[in-house]
């Protein structure tokens, strides 16, 4: 059985919804003030890493005269991928002479429509504060054993990507310089990346 970090609640229409089980001191709460928007991000990305789930930037809002007023920084899972527009009218054969059709590649998207966010907004002395924020989401967050492989926790120091350069220049292969990093610091997850990384 999957282990689930945070307090659930169940809405009337049988929806849950998921609140990270986290200290109030590490939480973006409302009013909450920083230097920069630099720090409120970092603040905020902290918190998502100890929570288990992951964050990106979102919307900005600037003032006339040019400087920021309001970011928003979003769950990574909020909003839907976009439906590429099709016309419908043309047939594919029309289509494939007339202009010649690009490939993508068809990827799987992990959004589900996550209201979560964190939005900082400038105050008068030039520091921002958590003018709103929203915990509840609406997916079970990542389990506490697997927090290190989240994006935001796979960094790998200066020193090891050195050592990575090195090691492949001598013709060794991305694999076996994993499996040697993995020797010389003790464990997988020591390293600080994973073997696709």
């Amino acid at each position: 059985m999957r282990k689930t970090s945070g307090l659930v609640r169940v809405a009337e229409d049988g929806k849950k919804f998921y609140k990270p089980d986290v200290s109030d001191d590490v939480k973006p709460l409302k009013g909450k003030l920083f230097k920069t928007l630099e720090d409120g991000i970092h603040f905020y990305k902290t918190y998502a890493k100890l929570s288990g789930f992951e964050v990106r930037k979102s919307t900005q809002y600037n003032r006339k005269d040019g400087k920021l007023k309001q970011k928003y920084i979003v769950c990574s899972r909020e909003g839907f991928k976009p439906i590429a527009p099709m016309d419908t009218l043309v047939d594919n054969i029309d289509k494939q002479e007339t202009k010649k059709l690009k490939k993508k590649r068809n990827r799987p998207s992990c959004r589900c429509g996550c209201l979560a966010k964190c939005i900082f907004e400038i105050t008068n002395e030039n520091n921002y504060v958590v003018y709103a924020y929203d915990e509840e989401h609406n997916y079970p967050f990542v389990d506490e054993d697997d927090i290190p492989l989240l994006k935001s926790s796979r960094k790998l120091t200066f020193s090891k990507k050195q050592l990575l350069f090195r090691v492949l220049n001598t013709n060794i292969g991305p694999m076996k310089a994993f499996k040697m990093m993995k020797e010389l610091f003790g464990g997988f997850d020591e390293i600080g990346a994973t073997s696709v990384d």
